[in-house]
């Protein structure tokens, strides 16, 4: 995406200077500033939908980030894998994956622990999220 728009500007860019070339010609000069306005016009559009897209992303990754987090407060509780399991192959990837990361952690005994490796298991899943979506 960041290409396309470096690729827009510059290509804004270069209209305009069509625009201020020294020549008469008013129609090449009038043509070239419309494609140069209407390329910024792009630009701005493509970021607005740059913005919008991360948006998306972050409450898509604190979605599974919760997830995660639940899916590893179950494990702690002693809850059967086959259990979770179930529920997240109704939703698919990755919460299958996270299932089964989680169960390759052990239980752990006191409370504190688990926490803890609840809250890396949240943290770890919302990283992991944000790099599959980065652009």
């Amino acid at each position: 995406m960041r290409r396309i728009m470096f690729a827009t500007a510059l290509f804004a860019l270069s209209l305009s200077a069509c625009a201020n070339a020294g020549d008469d010609n008013t129609a090449a000069r009038a043509a070239a500033s419309r494609a140069a306005a209407s390329a910024n016009e792009a630009a701005s559009e493509a970021q607005r939908a740059i913005d919008i897209l991360r948006s998306s992303t972050a409450e898509l990754c604190q979605g599974e980030s919760t997830a995660a987090e639940r899916i590893m407060t179950a494990r702690q509780a002693g809850i059967a894998m086959s259990t979770v399991m179930a529920a997240a192959t109704k939703q698919g990837e990755p919460y299958v994956g996270m299932v089964r990361a989680a169960y390759d952690t052990p239980r752990l005994s006191t409370d504190s622990a688990k926490e803890l490796v609840q809250g890396e298991f949240r943290d770890t899943a919302y990283s992991a999220c944000l790099k599959r979506w980065e652009f």
